[in-house]
């Protein structure tokens, strides 16, 4: 049996198959920098940690947002709960779209403590942190954030902490301090790096490419992916790229009518007819067979398609990108911190895709 230490409690870590993250975003005038790459990049965020399992359980993820800073609810002492614990990681990217920036007082030992009480937090073994990201004196407000901190610690959850600009100047004003007594990592990051670094000349073609395998299914109501498809200058988002190549591995991995057609060698004995398209069900057998095999080249050609665009699109930020980027994006800071925390509590890390290794650091 594995255990480990976190603050005062001693937990075990083999049932363990659930991550809980709460990110607690400073969204004051200054911080349009640090909300976009938020916004853009929740998609790496997500793919990342389901890059990791524990034994052979399931990694169930469920993701928090929290505000502060804002003079918009001043009345709650600008701290805002955006969104509780959820698996569905549309309700988190939708939310955090609608978020907006807006001058206010930065309160970090509210935000924590509002955290901890309103939250859905899960006893027992899981895996619980909050990631703080913001770019003002940690210690302000009425509320201790070293008391609050300590409450953290009481109930097994981590505290990691972003600094928005120089490394120094984060530690002087105790954002290393409240990481350290939260027993997280401290880290800094260049809130300015514009999401426009991460287009690639690839991203139209991989963006057709999808909606033209995502045809090739027999949805009654096609569903339109929710998200900021174009920027200011009518290009595809880097965003919405990375949705659609994370969402590409959830519709790849579902069973539909092609699938078993195709695994049971072109026999149509494999499914029921409830399950073929309206137009199609009086078709005769040779005409139906047909109908089926011409989909499935389809659908074949559009996969083939959308992975070596991913591909190239993957090439591009490796050898155009990563070499630009002398600091770290939101994304990059949480992964590198929350990587070795997982391992510790006891997960290993699976192969990583895409999402999770395009931009790391030499």
């Amino acid at each position: 049996m594995t255990s480990i230490a976190i603050g005062k409690n001693s937990i075990n870590t083999d049932s363990i198959s659930k991550i809980q993250m709460c990110l607690i975003l400073d969204v004051s005038g200054s911080m349009n920098g640090l909300l976009s790459q938020a916004q853009n990049e929740i998609w790496k965020t997500i793919s990342f940690l389901e890059g990791f399992r524990k034994d052979t359980l399931e990694t169930v993820i469920e993701i928090a947002v929290v505000s502060y800073g804002n003079q918009g609810y001043a009345e709650s002492g600008h701290v805002k709960i955006i969104t509780d614990f959820t698996e569905d990681i549309d309700i988190i990217a939708e939310d955090l779209w609608l978020m907006q920036t807006g001058g206010g007082n930065e309160f970090c030992g509210l935000a924590i403590k509002n955290s901890l009480d309103s939250l859905s937090w899960k006893d027992g073994n899981v895996f619980k942190c909050l990631i703080m990201a913001g770019n003002e004196p940690f210690d302000q407000g009425e509320v201790s954030f070293e008391k609050a901190v300590e409450t953290a610690i009481e109930k097994g959850i981590l505290l990691n902490t972003i600094y928005c600009g120089e490394r120094e100047k984060g530690i002087n004003n105790k954002w290393e301090k409240a990481a350290s007594l939260g027993n997280g990592s401290y880290a800094n990051i260049d809130q300015e790096i514009s999401i426009d670094e991460f287009k690639t000349p690839y991203d139209n073609t991989l963006v057709q490419f999808y909606y033209d395998y995502k045809s090739t299914y027999f949805d009654e109501v096609p569903v339109k992916e929710k998200g900021k498809q174009l920027d200011s200058k009518g290009e595809v988002s880097p965003g919405f790229r990375d949705m659609i190549i994370y969402k590409f591995s959830k519709i790849k991995k579902e069973k539909d009518i092609i699938d078993k057609f195709n695994d049971s060698n072109w026999e149509l004995n494999e499914f029921e007819e409830s399950e073929l398209p309206e137009k199609w069900r009086n078709l005769k057998t040779r005409e139906l067979k047909f109908k089926l095999l011409e989909h499935a080249r389809k659908r074949k050609t559009y996969e083939e398609g959308f992975e070596s665009f991913s591909k190239k699109v993957e090439e591009f930020l490796k050898i155009t990108v990563q070499p630009k980027l002398k600091n770290k994006t939101l994304n990059l800071a949480m992964s590198d911190m929350m990587k070795e925390q997982l391992i510790e509590f006891g997960y290993i890390e699976k192969k990583e895709n895409y999402l999770q290794q395009n931009i790391k650091q030499k």
